[in-house]
């Protein structure tokens, strides 16, 4: 008897978990689409609304529609490639 009620119980659980609605819409973005790379460190949005991502192959600018990407270079120094 018991076996029923917690069949009973997970089954309603699940049933009311796929009910709710899902306000999120997630998308991915990839090398292809201008990332760095597709391996992703860390990500920052600054006040501005600029997302900044971190990667192995150096660090990327979001702006929501367009990637400016950062790699580093001979010297240290860091300049955008596009």
């Amino acid at each position: 008897m018991l076996r029923f009620w917690s069949f009973t119980f997970l089954l309603f659980t699940q049933l009311l978990a796929n009910c709710q609605d899902n306000p999120f819409i997630f998308s991915s973005l990839k090398e292809e689409d201008g990332l760095s790379n597709n391996v992703v460190n860390c990500f920052l949005k600054d006040k501005r609304g600029i997302l900044w991502i971190g990667t192995y192959n150096g660090f990327s600018r979001f702006d929501g529609s367009n990637f400016y990407t950062y790699k580093k270079r001979k010297g240290n120094t860091l300049l955008p490639m596009k």
